[in-house]
């Protein structure tokens, strides 16, 4: 099974640039090493949302109380 490493902000802004200069995704996942969907998934991300910026994560026990305080 492959480690699951996330990847700097630079990084991720690199392979929208590869991309936009014509690379292909595949060619930019090569490059990062990492998976063709990972690359995928970030360029589907900039197109949406102009950004590459991790999104931001709510933790579990935060959920669940905002959960208990709504119902």
């Amino acid at each position: 099974m492959s480690q699951r490493r996330r990847l700097p902000n630079s990084l991720r802004w690199r392979a929208v640039g590869w991309i936009e200069m014509g690379l292909s995704q595949a060619d930019a996942a090569r490059r990062l090493n990492v998976s063709c969907s990972v690359v995928q998934r970030l360029w589907d991300q900039y197109q949406s949302e102009d950004s590459v910026s991790r999104r931001p994560v709510q933790a579990d026990h935060e959920l669940q109380h905002l959960q208990k305080t709504v119902f």
